[in-house]
């Protein structure tokens, strides 16, 4: 895991450490920057691992001093979450190849072993129906578990195997029920689901199909489909290599970005405010430097993007509704 100063100013990356530890594929920090978590995407046994992170130990800034590792119950965790709600004391991690997801409590920093850990298994569950690409869908996928900000008891999974989103009721004690399934489209592959912090709307990216589907959410945290919107037009090859990934809001969340990996750019779509958010209008594909960006954070005006397929950060700025190229940091590894 390498950490880095951004110079909010000139959007310039500055080295500060590195840390080892194995296959970290997401990461998260808490409040206060006080602990960073990541999930060790390992097969077949995944791992999530927990550090304090330590500002005096370092004249250059914050370094990374692991706490402890836990398993995750299940093969490849691909995302990490924290609860926003309940001190921020719950964390879940979706366990992509293990079909399952795990919940573990956190204190001081320590991460406890799994206290409810929900295996969705479609040999012993006929109920369970599998996405048609008999490639990338013959089992459950989990690839996210999403809090509902506004509601402490809500939280959402996104399956892509399953091709459908799950509503969860949980308590602060990880007391689970299932209290809505939300089927995709056939062959859709929903991967990231975001809630808009002014509107009850979600936006749900279909890592498959390559389309972003908006649902109303309801005074209970359950979703109400509205609408489809393509990331691609028709001039854009499909298949394998060509999938949605990481979405995300900017400026003040009046826009919508997400990242395309095989065609790599970042697209870029205005949430209408008359519409309540529930109408997208793109704007434009930013074609990247580098090959597969697999996910990206927003800082103020500063976009940065995680190639995976090359050894660079791409740093983006975004002002006024315009997405611009401003530079790169190179890496002796391919970012997550």
């Amino acid at each position: 895991i390498h950490v880095y100063a951004l110079d909010t100013d000139s959007g310039d990356l500055t080295f500060i450490s590195k840390t080892e530890t194995s296959v970290p594929s997401y990461v998260i920090t808490t409040p206060g920057l006080k602990h960073l978590y990541a999930c060790n995407e390992l097969e077949p046994d995944g791992t999530v691992t927990s550090f304090s992170i330590d500002n005096q130990d370092n004249e250059n800034g914050p370094i990374l001093n692991k706490v402890n590792t836990v398993a995750s119950l299940g093969a490849h965790p691909a995302h990490i979450s924290i609860s926003p709600h309940y001190n921020h004391s719950l964390l879940a991690l979706a366990n992509y190849s293990g079909g399952s997801i795990s919940f573990h409590s956190i204190a001081n920093g320590e991460i406890s072993e799994s206290i409810k850990h929900c295996v969705w298994d479609v040999k012993s569950d006929p109920t369970l129906e599998t996405g048609p690409n008999k490639s990338r869908q013959t089992m459950s996928h989990p690839h996210q578990v999403y809090w509902n900000p506004r509601i402490p008891d809500i939280a959402y999974v996104c399956d892509l195997g399953l091709d459908r989103v799950v509503v969860l009721h949980i308590s602060k004690d990880a007391e689970i029920e299932e209290i809505q399934v939300v089927k995709t489209f056939p062959g859709s592959g929903p991967r990231h689901i975001i809630l808009h912090p002014v509107f009850n709307v979600a936006y749900l990216v279909e890592e498959m199909s390559c389309y972003i589907s908006v649902f109303i959410v309801l005074e209970d945290g359950t979703l109400e489909f509205v609408s489809k919107m393509k990331i691609l037009d028709h001039s854009h090859q499909i298949g394998f290599k060509f999938t949605s990934a990481g979405i995300k809001f900017v400026q003040n969340d009046q826009y919508l970005l997400v990242s395309q990996r095989g065609h790599n750019f970042i697209a870029v779509f205005e949430i209408i405010t008359g519409s309540e958010g529930k109408e997208l209008n793109l704007i434009r594909r930013l074609y990247l430097d580098g090959d597969i960006p697999r996910d990206f954070d927003v800082y103020g005006q500063w976009v940065l993007v995680g190639l995976q397929g090359s050894n660079f950060i791409q740093i983006l700025k975004f002002a006024d509704g315009t997405l611009e190229k401003v530079g790169k940091t190179f890496m002796d590894e391919d970012p997550q």
